[in-house]
């Protein structure tokens, strides 16, 4: 990725800077790091290293017609964690793509199990990719998980009129350099993030809720003894209303 901030990990080779997104496949990582998918310590801001920039090539690129149809509507969904639950709109208007692939990969539990790897303050919480998961979690087996993955197109077109940007509590997608490089691995922005703007999807929004944040202050609080896991995933409905409350402040990390 190519952006003009400071490495924080000068003795890397070749690995991300800290104001930007990437993937990180799972043979990257080693020793304590192997079974928490993307950031490569325990530290908030450690860098990430990429490794295997072939590794999108290994999934078909999504094609609409195997593997859609598109979602026509935004979708609300639950994200229940190993420290609380998060609440998510995924939203194909402004990523058709992306909202319709994330979906039926959280509907079908593809991320049951795959850890929140990477905490940068005032930035990101990012996901690690979805066969990388917490020995501590449901295993859902990469047999399973792989077939679904899917190589996704950059869609910014949005972005380009000023419709949507890179606003805190979006979501946005992980990739490597090329731009149809995205797979699985996401993002939760704490703090508006403008000079990704263009360059990464956005696909959706955390629904900052009472119970959003104070699960993210759970993350941000329990970082550097443990890293959260996702148990589940669960399509929200009308009746579920009543669970999303008002809007509050976000915790201070």
């Amino acid at each position: 990725m190519n952006n003009t901030e400071t490495d924080k990990s000068a003795n890397a080779t070749n690995h991300v800077k800290a104001n930007s997104i990437a993937s990180v496949p799972a043979s990257a990582m080693t020793g304590a790091n192997a079974n928490s998918g993307a950031s490569v310590d325990a530290n908030p801001g450690a860098s990430m290293a990429t490794t295997d920039a072939d590794y999108p090539n290994r999934f078909p690129s999504f094609d609409v017609t195997k593997d859609g149809p598109l979602l026509t509507e935004p979708k609300t969904l639950e994200i229940q964690t190993s420290v609380g639950r998060l609440h998510l709109v995924l939203d194909p208007t402004i990523a058709p793509i992306h909202a319709t692939q994330m979906y039926n990969l959280m509907t079908r539990g593809a991320f049951n199990g795959t850890f929140i790897s990477r905490f940068e303050p005032n930035f990101v919480l990012q996901f690690a990719l979805a066969e990388t998961k917490s020995k501590e979690g449901p295993q859902y087996g990469n047999e399973t998980v792989l077939p679904l993955i899917r190589r996704l197109p950059l869609e910014v077109g949005p972005q380009l009129t000023g419709a949507v940007s890179h606003k805190k509590w979006n979501l946005t997608m992980a990739r490597y350099d090329r731009n149809d490089s995205a797979t699985t691995s996401f993002s939760i922005l704490l703090d508006d993030a403008h000079h990704l703007d263009k360059q990464y999807t956005v696909f959706g929004h955390v629904i900052p809720d009472a119970v959003s944040v104070a699960t993210i202050g759970n993350i941000i609080q329990l970082w550097n003894t443990r890293k959260p896991y996702i148990i589940g995933v669960r399509e929200m409905g009308p009746h579920d209303n009543k669970v999303i409350g008002q809007s509050v402040a976000e915790p201070k990390p």
